[in-house]
């Protein structure tokens, strides 16, 4: 979230396009740590530009530090970007005004509070453990997975007391968010902490109804990531919670580092399309394929009997996210894998060979708003299966038309299916 506009894709473009919008309104917090509660916080810019004497800069060139600069300047180029495609959603006639209060390379312990950290019931998705010694959820212990960025790593609460508590008297409609790595060695924890610190931002701000969009992270060619994506999706238990899924847009050449791809464009537009789906009750499709179910089918005739493939499972997806489903290359396809891009699934199916249960890559084919994937004969039973479950796919399946730089359609949401339920994280 940190990731600054001057640094994404065709950067020049977007800020000298950036005059077109005078409804937007930016601000970005200081960076600051906290040990107890803060009232007030400063600006990032630290008194530099046309902006010098003004937190509050209007959408134009002059609000955004020059192209080139430093990758974690200002302002974040997602926060930017969204707010830019929710004003022109809305007509360019809503003035929006945009808060930035971002620290890259932290675990989510540090922006939630205490009593979010100690919530049981992961914001009221769960029953509350007899035993709290069992709980999932709280504790303030902070873990980086070997192979997730390792920057300074501040203390459990001190980014909510100094950088997001001081806006709790602000009104704000919505909440944008866009981190994980660093969690990645806890998936379990982190699908209690996140809804709990969704749901205990919405209490402390006193706005039950606030809105929430978070962003599914990305591809990364150093490591994989698909547990914590998994349990990102915990959030979605709550109601007014959105995403955007952002696996096909990894950046293998991204000059300040892998893990933070350019395509903030893309991440901007799938992320107001939440918006407008969960604040503003727009009739458009905010995600791209989702997995719905999952059913065997035996072979149909002798000849298919005989082959060494005798079943298929057929995938369905939530009505109204598969239209137009079709597979198209992901970003930098060619950097993992095979180096084949669409010439290689991203899907898999579980077997078992010499006693061991492991995933094979298997053939499919798109049938309407279906996907058939074949399943060999040595697959367990029920037959498991998932989708873009890795590190970085190669490709995607997507509904509209085009694919990760068309800004049309919208990647599907990985998932995996452990034969009967969803896989757990």
């Amino acid at each position: 979230m940190e990731f600054s506009l001057n640094t994404a894709f065709n950067a020049s473009a977007e800020i000298a396009d950036s005059a077109a919008y005078p409804g937007l309104r930016m601000a970005t917090a200081a960076r600051a740590v906290a040990d107890a509660p803060q009232h007030d916080v400063g600006d990032k810019t630290g008194g530099a530009g046309v902006y010098a004497n003004s937190s509050w800069a209007v959408s134009g060139p002059g609000a955004f530090s020059p192209v080139g600069g430093v990758g974690f300047s200002w302002f974040s180029a997602v926060c930017y970007l969204f707010g830019r495609e929710t004003y022109k959603a809305l007509g360019g006639k809503v003035p929006i005004g945009l808060v930035a209060s971002d620290w890259g390379g932290q675990p989510i312990e540090v922006f939630a509070s205490p009593d979010a950290l100690a919530d049981k019931t992961c914001g009221g998705t769960v029953a509350a453990p007899d035993d709290e010694s069992s709980a999932s959820g709280g504790g303030a212990a902070v873990a980086v997975a070997a192979g997730a960025p390792r920057r300074r790593l501040v203390g459990a609460s001190e980014l909510w007391y100094a950088m997001i508590e001081p806006f709790a008297q602000m009104r704000f409609a919505g909440a944008v968010w866009y981190q994980g790595e660093n969690n990645a060695g806890y998936p379990h924890q982190y699908g209690c902490t996140f809804p709990a610190m969704i749901a205990d931002w919405r209490a402390k701000f006193d706005l039950p109804e606030m809105s929430f969009f978070f962003v599914q992270l990305a591809a990364y060619v150093n490591v994989n990531y698909a547990a914590i994506r998994n349990a990102q999706m915990a959030a979605l238990k709550l109601p007014k919670v959105g995403y955007a899924v952002a696996i096909d847009l990894g950046d293998a050449h991204s000059p300040v580092n892998p893990i933070h791809p350019r395509r903030k464009q893309e991440v901007g537009r799938r992320l107001a399309l939440a918006a407008q789906a969960v604040q503003y009750g727009m009739p458009v499709v905010s995600t791209g394929p989702v997995f719905a179910k999952a059913a065997v089918t035996a072979a149909a005739t002798a000849a298919a009997a005989a082959a060494a493939t005798t079943t298929t499972l057929t995938v369905s997806f939530a009505q109204g996210t598969a239209a137009g489903l079709h597979q198209a290359p992901t970003a930098d396809c060619d950097q993992v894998g095979s180096k084949l891009c669409c010439g290689e699934s991203p899907f898999e199916v579980q077997v078992e060979v010499a006693g061991v249960r492991t995933w094979m890559r298997t053939t499919y084919k798109v049938a309407g708003e279906q996907v058939v994937l074949d399943v060999p004969a040595n697959a367990t039973a029920p037959a498991a299966a998932r989708y873009a479950w890795e590190a970085y796919p190669q490709c995607s399946l997507y509904n509209g038309v085009g694919g990760c730089d068309d800004h049309t359609g919208i990647a599907a949401t990985p998932w995996c299916w452990d034969g009967q339920k969803p896989c757990a994280y």
